[in-house]
């Protein structure tokens, strides 16, 4: 790993707390969380290009036909890039996306920092769309090096705004979704409107079809999945990430609890049945990691974190 000096690590919670306060005050959640993946969707596993490496904040980037919306949240961004200098846009964004999915009520996504900015504008055209079909979107990840999985996994999120044409700003009156599995509810019944209907052909292919219908029947499966993918998408373009030392790790408060709010223990926890029950099933079929990743969810208990790169 590169060495990152423990001051850049004091800097990054600075962030990350400035941007909590801005996610409780607004709903731009769909926006930051856009921003972060159109930063890293560009990458290029053949020729190591784009990626999460801050280049969205240069203009020409940023004036790309599939970032229109997108300046609004380079906006928010800025005054806390000049209040914490040292930290890279790459990772501020990277922050940002995490925060959003927080927001929102949806699990901690653990991030590695280190990220270096790059000005580099990658070429028109390698961003995911929805609205063009279910073959673009798979050539656009499989070009990543992203799975299929992963493709339909982090499509869901908020909706389906990340790589919709939808373009949430700061002045629309806009009520940011939840983050939970209504989007893959909404394809398998059929009823699919805005940025969800532009994700229909999903639909028309076994394998997607299939994802879709998992993480609609089982949300704690696509909540496992959408971990995995997001912290995949976060690191692509970046190499030598490293995570903080224990005494500035960011271990603060979850959604929108308040500052003390730490990892709650399920044994120390009153579980209300319908939380035991799903408790006991999700730990026999799919282990107690995943079990306690759920309920630390739907607690709003589980903190972003920076963890080691193992």
């Amino acid at each position: 790993p590169i060495d990152v000096p423990d001051s850049y690590f004091k800097s990054a919670e600075g962030a990350l707390r400035e941007l909590r306060f801005i996610l409780r005050t607004n709903s731009i959640a769909p926006l930051l969380l856009r921003l972060a993946f159109h930063d890293a969707g560009t990458f290029c596993k053949n020729t190591r290009t784009g990626g999460a490496n801050g280049s969205i904040v240069v203009g020409r980037e940023l004036a790309h036909e599939d970032n229109q919306g997108l300046q609004e949240a380079v906006q928010v961004l800025e005054p806390i890039k000049e209040k914490f200098p040292d930290v890279s846009f790459a990772d501020l964004i990277q922050i940002a996306g995490a925060a959003a999915v927080e927001a929102q009520g949806g699990p901690s996504v653990p991030l590695l920092l280190g990220r270096r900015d790059s000005k580099a504008c990658p070429p028109k055209g390698r961003l995911p769309q929805g609205a063009k079909g279910r073959a673009q979107m798979t050539q656009a990840f499989a070009r990543m090096g992203l799975s299929t999985r992963d493709m339909v996994a982090l499509t869901g999120a908020l909706g389906g705004v990340a790589f919709s044409s939808a373009r949430p700003t700061l002045t629309a009156s806009y009520l940011a979704p939840k983050f939970d599995n209504d989007f893959f509810r909404s394809l398998v019944a059929g009823n699919a409107s805005g940025p969800v209907a532009e994700c229909a052909d999903l639909m028309s292919d076994d394998a997607t079809a299939k994802l879709v219908c998992e993480y609609a029947m089982d949300e704690g499966q696509w909540v496992q999945d959408y971990l995995q993918a997001h912290v995949k998408m976060s690191q692509l373009g970046s190499q030598n990430l490293t995570a903080p030392p224990i005494s500035t790790s960011i271990l603060g408060s979850g959604g929108n609890s308040g500052p003390s709010d730490t990892v709650t223990s399920v044994s120390e926890s009153m579980l209300q049945w319908s939380d035991a029950a799903w408790l006991g099933s999700a730990a026999l079929l799919c282990g107690a990691s995943v079990a306690v990743i759920y309920y630390s969810w739907k607690r709003r208990k589980l903190p972003i974190a920076l963890l080691t790169n193992t």
